[in-house]
């Protein structure tokens, strides 16, 4: 199976920033796996909350756990989540596209609640780049 993958990271200082790559196999048009990736000072015992925002509102929010992938905090999530206390889903990827930024409100290591404002600025279009 060959995987195709984008990336698009943002940094506030030398140290500090989220990455997110996208995974989808070549011969699919969808993405299925949305990788978030940390360098923060997150506690990592603690859930992240995930606001998909559009013009500052929010679209879709969630608390979602952390993954530890070779030191790396990370957070690992398919294109359609299913939530277990309800009938609703949410597609990641239409929440993506709609979306123009993502908040990510976690716990600091010191224990402080920190947020870290995540632009989507050209997201889709090098997504569609892909398939040029």
């Amino acid at each position: 199976m060959q995987i195709s993958y984008i990336a698009k990271s943002v940094a506030y200082n030398d140290y500090d920033g989220v990455c997110l790559f996208v995974g989808r196999k070549e011969d699919e048009t969808v993405p299925f796996t949305f990788y978030y990736f940390f360098a923060l000072d997150i506690d990592q015992q603690k859930p992240v909350k995930m606001t998909f925002q559009r013009r500052g509102k929010p679209i879709v929010s969630m608390s979602c756990p952390l993954d530890d992938i070779k030191g790396d905090i990370t957070l690992i999530m398919p294109n359609v989540i299913e939530f277990s206390n309800s009938a609703e889903s949410v597609n990641l990827f239409a929440v993506h596209n709609k979306s123009d930024a993502v908040s990510f409100t976690y716990t600091a290591t010191d224990g402080t609640l920190k947020d870290f404002k995540f632009p989507l600025a050209g997201f889709n279009e090098k997504y569609l780049e892909q398939f040029i």
